[in-house]
């Protein structure tokens, strides 16, 4: 993926907001291969999600975000500068398409298979339509696990998205790329269950102990 140099500004500036509220910890990073088609599949905790995880991972990343945000001022801009691609359940068919596409040129592209943010803190089940895109593009999938953002400003915590303090300045936060696993058998259950470990490991999230 060539980023734009509007894309490029964007992703400065946005790295130097997010260093001054979070303190990341980045850890299996060499777990991602260095080049070629490859499909990440994290869990969902907070809307910033997608830049901690984007700026921790060695490669450059297309998420597939939801299809309503597109159509908003300004983020829908943002979502198509950075090249996200649209998902909704009337056009699950192109995206899946879309993002096979991307990563059969050899592009990284993540999904987030629970389909929504946590309301609990707890790992929702995984939808299965990141089978779909891993079969059709045959590439490895890698489970990646966003720890402690449970709490976070983002997050749902305390039954809002926004308007609370932050508990902590830079608040810490564990994300783990787990082993890559075979696209034929990958399964919404197996990628679950591998994030859950990796929670497990790094003990700083809820989502550990469902």
């Amino acid at each position: 993926m060539q980023k734009t140099l509007t894309a490029k500004l964007l992703a400065a500036l946005i790295r130097l907001l997010l260093g001054l509220f979070y303190k990341t910890t980045v850890r299996g990073a060499e777990n991602v291969p260095p080049h070629g088609g490859v499909l990440l599949v994290s869990n969902h905790v907070s809307y910033v999600d997608a830049l901690l995880l984007g700026f921790a991972c060695p490669r450059p990343v297309r998420f597939l975000s939801w299809a309503g945000f597109f159509h908003r001022p300004f983020l829908g801009w943002f979502l198509k500068t950075m090249g996200c691609i649209p998902i909704s359940s009337t056009s699950a068919k192109d995206a899946i398409r879309a993002a096979a596409d991307c990563i059969q040129s050899g592009e990284c592209v993540c999904i987030f298979p629970e389909g929504d943010l946590t309301k609990t803190g707890q790992l929702a089940d995984f939808k299965k339509g990141f089978e779909l895109i891993a079969r059709r593009a045959n590439v490895p999938v890698l489970p990646v696990s966003l720890g402690s953002l449970w709490g976070s400003i983002f997050s749902f915590e305390g039954g809002r998205y926004f308007w609370k303090w932050p508990k902590k300045l830079p608040y810490p936060v564990t994300i783990s790329f787990g082993a890559p696993h075979d696209p034929a058998t990958a399964t919404a259950d197996s990628l679950r269950h591998a994030i859950q470990q990796q929670l497990a490991q790094t003990d700083i999230t809820p989502a550990a102990n469902n």
